[in-house]
């Protein structure tokens, strides 16, 4: 009897020990999924925010192209030995208002994606678009002004630009490459 107390124990203890592992190792699989897929949306949401800011700093750039095109014939008018004060050049300003207006939003966007400091750079852009475009607004200036005071902001712009291209890609750059 002794013996049969004891295959009884041994079977019971090996059947405890099998649940027991079984149980152990499903708990452990499902900690390591847990895991990996906390990890795996962690992944996801910093990919599309970096999807996110590199379109949000393209859209800046592009809308400071379009802002210098829209400037172009204002340019073109303003410097001319034509320009007269007191006519209407609302119609001439439209494009160059929308584009201003588009370039401002824009760098709210970048403001919204962050980084603090590429948000600044984009709001330091649309500042010097907007002081190239006021440049070319002042009534009474006298055309070496007006062509002083835009290439003082063009030249900040240009600097702006730079230092904008070298921010976005480095914040867009591949943890490797940093």
């Amino acid at each position: 009897m002794d013996q049969g107390n004891a295959a009884v124990w041994a079977a019971a203890l090996g059947i405890a020990g099998t649940l027991l592992g079984a149980l152990g190792g499903a708990y452990v699989q499902a900690q390591a999924t847990r895991r990996q897929v906390t990890d795996q949306e962690a992944v996801d949401v910093r990919h599309r925010l970096r999807d996110e800011r590199r379109a949000a700093f393209a859209t800046v750039l592009d809308q400071c192209d379009a802002v210098q095109a829209a400037l172009g014939p204002i340019t073109t008018v303003r410097i001319s030995s034509e320009w007269r004060e007191g006519l209407d050049r609302r119609e001439l300003w439209t494009p160059a208002n929308a584009a201003l207006a588009a370039l401002k939003r824009s760098a709210t966007t970048v403001a919204v994606t962050g980084p603090d400091d590429m948000a600044n750079l984009a709001q330091a852009i649309y500042e010097a678009m907007l002081q190239a475009a006021n440049a070319l607004r002042y009534p009474g200036l006298a055309a070496d002004e007006v062509v002083q005071q835009y290439g003082v902001a063009s030249g900040s712009l240009d600097t702006l630009r730079s230092r904008f291209v070298a921010g976005a890609q480095k914040t867009l750059a591949a943890p490797g490459r940093q």
